[in-house]
């Protein structure tokens, strides 16, 4: 799959995201480095979701391993004004913040979801056959 393809397989899927789970603020998909890779939503900043979310999946990893319970699987962090999720998505991490009020197993359930189908366009041979790393 072309860059341009994956990009717009991306957005199609935090569309779809959004559309189906009600209450989701902004969401972002960033790769190990932080760098956003597709995002929906303006509040607050995609870049400081995206940092904190890959700062906070490496963390989840190294002590997922380190306590020997397998790799990560998603992560939550609830706060008075409302929830970070974050799912492992193949390479990258798909992270959002849901509003307080949000039915958040509908949420969780849609997320799981989009995770599954973002892994998969990550890991699509591009153009010319070769696997992506990650």
């Amino acid at each position: 799959m072309e860059s341009a393809q994956r990009g717009a397989a991306l957005a199609q899927a935090l569309d779809t995201l959004a559309a189906v789970a009600a209450g989701v603020k902004i969401s972002v998909i960033v790769d190990a480095d932080g760098l956003v890779l597709a995002r929906s939503g303006t509040e607050p900043s995609d870049e400081t979701l995206a940092g904190f979310s890959a700062a906070l999946a490496g963390l989840a990893h190294k002590a997922l391993s380190a306590l020997q319970q397998g790799t990560l699987k998603r992560l939550l962090l609830e706060g008075e004004a409302g929830t970070l999720v974050a799912y492992a998505a193949g390479p990258a991490t798909l992270a959002l913040l849901v509003e307080d009020q949000a039915n958040l197993a509908q949420v969780l359930f849609a997320t799981q979801k989009a995770a599954i189908e973002i892994a998969a366009i990550l890991t699509q041979a591009p153009a010319g056959g070769r696997e992506m790393d990650g």
